[in-house]
């Protein structure tokens, strides 16, 4: 895998666009859609795999319990980059973006952030 720009969803469009030192992820399901980041500042680059949130599920039940109103089961995350940044966290929801792609882009972040 070399520089250049991926691809890793067409509809709204999500792409990671890789320089020698810098990155930028364009993200149009966002109203700031295009964000720019120097490499060597990247604290982490992770993404975290779609689950349950155990929080939502229990109010939810616990609300449906007293309150007689049924409410849906499980709530589920789907998967997210989380990138922290200067200090800062930034996370972009992956909602049918090619994850094997992303895989790709993080190993090679890792190789030249070391």
């Amino acid at each position: 895998m070399k520089n250049g720009r991926y691809t890793l969803r067409e509809k709204p469009k999500f792409e990671i666009d890789l320089s020698d030192n810098s990155i930028k992820i364009i993200d149009k399901s966002k109203v700031q859609s295009n964000s720019s980041f120097i490499l060597d500042k990247i604290e982490t680059f992770e993404t975290k795999e779609r689950g349950t949130n155990w929080l939502i599920t229990i109010l939810s039940f616990v609300v449906e319990i007293f309150s007689g109103i049924s409410v849906p089961g499980k709530y589920s995350e789907g998967s997210q980059l989380l990138m922290e940044y200067q200090g800062s966290t930034f996370k972009y929801y992956l909602n049918d973006c090619d994850l094997n792609l992303l895989s790709e882009i993080q190993n090679k972040l890792q190789n030249i952030t070391q």
